[in-house]
């Protein structure tokens, strides 16, 4: 996670927090805000890498339909030799070179 950056200004702002959580967190001394402002962090990051995903989602499938196609772009001029092992997890993975699918 990605800190804010140190110029940018903070805003006081009213939220509603599970007293189940408030309780233990202020007897550990967890700075609520601190906290909070770094869950909101991730969900936004989540929430534009989500976006980002369904606005490609033509182009990823478009991508991964290319290589289904026509294998690796360059793979020819490979100079480097896997291990036996090694080559049918990259057939495996060879139709989804680029992906639009996340584990």
């Amino acid at each position: 996670m990605k800190p804010p950056p140190a110029t940018s200004s903070r805003k006081a702002t009213n939220v509603t927090i599970d007293a189940g959580l408030l309780e233990p967190a202020k007897t550990l001394g967890i700075n609520l805000s601190k906290a909070s402002e770094e869950g909101l962090s991730r969900a936004v990051s989540a929430k534009q890498e989500a976006n980002w995903l369904q606005s490609n989602q033509a182009a990823l499938e478009s991508a991964n339909a290319y290589v289904d196609r026509n294998g690796i772009p360059l793979a020819k001029h490979r100079n480097f030799c896997w291990p036996a092992s090694m080559s049918t997890a990259i057939e495996a993975v060879q139709g989804s070179f680029w992906t639009s699918r996340r584990t």
